[in-house]
Parts: structure tokens; C-alpha cells; sequence
């Protein structure tokens, strides 16, 4: 009788589900392509298969090796994804953002399942070597491979001709993976002092640069030098600081929420402002205004055909808006989506509550760099693109990943900590 090691089958299903996130169905294709297999109001019938796979198998090893009560622990994002799934009876496209809570549900619990099943230091074993793989694939694809290189044929934007993206559909997907790299790989060379650590963090630094991907550029060493400034500032108690900091803050957001539209909405009022993206947060802008608490429902704001309600804030020519899937603003797109009461409930769930966790409630201090690391980058990378929800995409997957090791694997309290 054939003995069934459901512990490496999870593992493998990790790496080719967070692998499969990054890459997609077209590795090394151009945008247009990408663009064709998005997810559509339409969806795409072979992506959902794949994800529908992967779900099943790691429902199977779950069966086998999980336990149920992890739930416990995700009480406040089990609510908060509740609350994405039942704007469907608020949503402008009802039927479409169904389709889409649909994946964010079948992804994250995908995730939650793996990881919850394996050992902390093997996901960030697993991590290492998926990551090291797309490196090397993507720095010996680049002289070979004519769809490493953005080329003049890529759709929309001929500004990013010659950048680098690897085996990435773009380079805007290529830069954070890898940041996310550099990350993991100075995380390893501090826990095992092995200097082959640090020449893969050269290497992922050397391969950002060539994508001119400024906005993960900018943010690789302000992450790497915040999570280490904190760890040394938290040899001191803050628990009581950061929880009291961050109820103030979502009160102050609260109460002053309209005042800063205003204010946003007065700095981008040019429209070449933050390299085009102002002309797409003032639409934005415009229709938070008119869908303030609720928002238009959960997967129903970016590319959902000719009834698309964000081309009514539009001006000039419109057919631009209906060729955008985010908004680069992850904060915004969240608001437009779940609402203010969903963008609180998101900052509370996915930012604050981990950061209070991660330095006060963490069972191993060898973690903190890693995981605020991360931390920051996401704060900020939210600004400018939109990883927030991203249901299929690999940067809100990683997001996720470190959110749920942090919650499941480090936490003091075997219940109740979210």
C-alpha cells in the first residue's frame, strides 16, 4: 500500500500556489497578454481551475494534518472578508463581485490551510528557495529570452521599454517579488550567518534596479532600516503605546476623514501628478464622495464592462478607465470597494492589530525584522499600487502569508489573539 506524505505534498502546494501568484499563466509574456487573461467580468475559466486544484489538494493535506481551530486566532479577518462577500447586496455589479469575493475567499483559505499546516521554519525555507528560484530564472532569462525585457510591442506604456521583469508579467510585478527577496535572504544570512545570504540579497538589489521600479526601489532599504530601528526601540514595553496610538488613530482618521479627501484631493488636482496616477485618484476621489460608508461593493469598481460607474466621474476622453483593473492606490481602492467602514476595518485587521502583535506578543524575537520588514513596505507600497485585496495576485498572497504566520505561528495565545 502506497504511504501518502501529506506533509511534502503541502509544501509543494505552497510553493507552486504562491509561485503560481507571481507568474501567472503566461511566464516571461508580455502585458497585452497578461491584460487578455485577466480577471474579467468574465473571469478566465483555466485560472479559476488552476486555484480551484490547489484548493482541493490542500483541503485534502487540511484534512489530514490541519486543525479547525486556527479559526480561532483570524476571528477579526474571517469578519472582515464576511464583509467583502455581503456587498454583493450593495455592489454595482452584483453578479461580478460574487464571482470575485468567490477567489479572494478560495485563495485565502487556500493559504490559510498551507500555512497553517507547516512548520514556521519550513515556510520560511520554502520561501527562501522559491524566491531564489525566480531570481536566477529571471537574471538567465534576461540575454536569452526575448519576454524578460519589456519590448515596444508590450501594451500601454511605451516608457517602460528595456526595463527588466524576469519571468513576470511586468515589471511592477517583478520589483516587489524582488524586494520581497532581498527580505527573506537578509533574514537567512542573519540566522545562519552564511555569506551566500548576502550575494542573493546583492543580486535581488541588482535586478530591482534594472526594473525601474521606483516605488520598490525607494522602499527596499527605509523597510530593511525601520524594522531594525523598532526591534532595538522595543527592548522597552510599548504595548500600551501602540494599542492607545492606533485607537487614536482610526478615531482621528474617523473624524477628520473628510477634511483629508479634501485635502488629497486639492494636492493631485494636476493631473501628471505622481507619474499620471492623480488623474486616476481623482475620479476615485469623486466617487468615494458619493459612496462614502459602503462603497460600490467588493470587485465591482475596476474592469466590469460597459457599465462601468467610474466612467461618470471621468472627463475628456473616458475609454482610459475602462483598460484599468486597480486604482495604484490600495487605501482608495478599498474605500471605493468595501467603503470607509471596510478601509477602518481593514486598517485595524491587516495593520495595526499585527503591528501591536508582532512586538508585543510574538513568542520568537528572531522573527520581528522579517515580518516589519514586510510590514512597512506594504503601509507604503499601498500608496502608489494597489495590493490590498488583490484576491490573485502575489503581492497581497505574500502579504497574506506573513499576516498568518505572524498570527498562527508566533502568537502567544492559543485563542483570541486576531
Amino acid at each position: 500500500m502506497i504511504r501518502i506524505n501529506y506533509y511534502k505534498i503541502s509544501q509543494w502546494l505552497f510553493v507552486l500556489f504562491i509561485g503560481f501568484t507571481f507568474v501567472g499563466l503566461t511566464p516571461f509574456a508580455g502585458e497585452r497578454l497578461e491584460y487578455e487573461l485577466s480577471d474579467t467580468g468574465h473571469g478566465n475559466f483555466l485560472r479559476q481551475l488552476i486555484f480551484l486544484s490547489l484548493w482541493f489538494m490542500s483541503a485534502l493535506c487540511f484534512r489530514r494534518l490541519g486543525d479547525i481551530n486556527v479559526l480561532y486566532k483570524l476571528k477579526s479577518f474571517i469578519l472582515l472578508l464576511i464583509w467583502c462577500v455581503v456587498s454583493f447586496f450593495w455592489a454595482e455589479e452584483p453578479l461580478i463581485s460574487i464571482r470575485r469575493s468567490a477567489l479572494l475567499i478560495l485563495t485565502a483559505s487556500t493559504l490559510l490551510m498551507l500555512v497553517s499546516i507547516l512548520d514556521k521554519d519550513d515556510l520560511i525555507d520554502l520561501l527562501s528557495k522559491l524566491f531564489l528560484f525566480l531570481l536566477f530564472i529571471s537574471l538567465i532569462a534576461i540575454p536569452i529570452v526575448p519576454g524578460a525585457v519589456h519590448i515596444s510591442s508590450d501594451f500601454l506604456d511605451s516608457t517602460v521599454v528595456g526595463n527588466w521583469k524576469g519571468i513576470f508579467p511586468h515589471k511592477n510585478q517583478a520589483g516587489p517579488a524582488m524586494v520581497f527577496s532581498a527580505f527573506i535572504f537578509i533574514f537567512k544570512y542573519q540566522i545562519t550567518n552564511d555569506k551566500k545570504w548576502l550575494l542573493f540579497t546583492f543580486l535581488s538589489v541588482f535586478f530591482i534596479y534594472f526594473t525601474h521600479s521606483k516605488t520598490s526601489l525607494i522602499l527596499l532599504f527605509p523597510s530593511i532600516a525601520f524594522s531594525y530601528a523598532v526591534c532595538f526601540w522595543t527592548k522597552t514595553k510599548m504595548r500600551d503605546v501602540i494599542l492607545w496610538s492606533g485607537i487614536f488613530l482610526i478615531f482621528a482618521f474617523l473624524m477628520s476623514s473628510r477634511f483629508l479627501f479634501d485635502e488629497f484631493e486639492h494636492i493631485i488636482e494636476n493631473p501628471e501628478a505622481f507619474t499620471g496616477r492623480a488623474a486616476i485618484w481623482d475620479l476615485m476621489l469623486q466617487a468615494i464622495e458619493d459612496n462614502f460608508w459602503l462603497g460600490l461593493g467588493y470587485g465591482s469598481v475596476w474592469f466590469v464592462g460597459d457599465s462601468m460607474l467610474l466612467t461618470d466621474y471621468a472627463f475628456g476622453w473616458v475609454d482610459w478607465v475602462f483598460i484599468m483593473t486597480q486604482g495604484h492606490n490600495g487605501y482608495l481602492d478599498t474605500a471605493l470597494s468595501i467603503g470607509v467602514i471596510g478601509l477602518l476595518m481593514t486598517l485595524w485587521v491587516m495593520f495595526i492589530n499585527p503591528t501591536y502583535m508582532i512586538i508585543s506578543e510574538v513568542k520568537e524575537k528572531k522573527h520581528l525584522p522579517l515580518l516589519l520588514m514586510f510590514l512597512f513596505f506594504f503601509v507604503f507600497h499601498n500608496i502608489f499600487e494597489t495590493d490590498l485585496f488583490n484576491a490573485s495576485k502575489g503581492r497581497w498572497i505574500i502579504f497574506l502569508t506573513m499576516f498568518y504566520f505572524c498570527t498562527l505561528k508566533l502568537s502567544n495565545s492559543d485563542k483570541d489573539v486576531e
